[in-house]
């Protein structure tokens, strides 16, 4: 496929169509990785680096969290997992 490379601010850019990028599995914001070689440009993508998943608590999330009274707002909402002094898990209801 033959495109133009365009002025973007003070760089350059070049459009990749959208089916170009549906084909490799890239969306738009996807990292990519630049390299040149024997003179021609390549474009790869960044593979993501999976760290694992963790758990996290509503408390942990909103440990600095509070309302403009200085308390947190009270009531679930959801199945939220709450902990108490104890680290005892539990959902709230």
């Amino acid at each position: 496929m033959i495109t133009q490379i365009r002025k973007v601010g003070n760089s350059a850019g070049v459009l990749i169509p959208s089916a170009l990028l549906k084909e490799v599995k890239l969306t738009v914001g996807a990292e990519i990785d630049l390299t040149v070689e024997n003179g021609v440009l390549n474009i790869k993508p960044v593979k993501a680096k999976r760290q694992g998943s963790r758990e996290v608590s509503l408390n942990w999330l909103l440990a600095d969290f509070q309302d403009v009274e200085g308390e947190l707002i009270p009531g679930a909402v959801g199945a939220e997992v709450m902990e108490d002094d104890e680290h005892d898990h539990r959902a709230c209801s």
